[in-house]
């Protein structure tokens, strides 16, 4: 029981990294759209600071997946 319950969180961890691949997608093409002044201007620092923390809640939600995964190994 406890291995599906793992199983189904992992399958809404990949429901919502896709989610955020596609708004880290249309951040980074928003800012690669716009001049290099621009880029550094108050509004540009913001943007890029966005994109990072969706790559960081990439990089987090990734590191839980592996470990959600690993567990659904263990035997309950």
């Amino acid at each position: 029981m406890t291995v599906k319950k793992m199983k189904s969180l992992y399958a809404r961890l990949e429901q919502i990294q896709s989610e955020i691949s596609d708004i880290h997608a249309a951040a980074q093409d928003v800012l690669d759209k716009k001049s290099a002044k621009w880029q550094e201007s108050e509004k540009g620092e913001i943007l890029a600071n966005r994109i990072s923390y969706l790559e960081d809640a990439l990089s987090n939600i990734d590191s839980l997946m592996s470990n959600l995964d690993e567990a659904s190994y263990e035997a309950d």
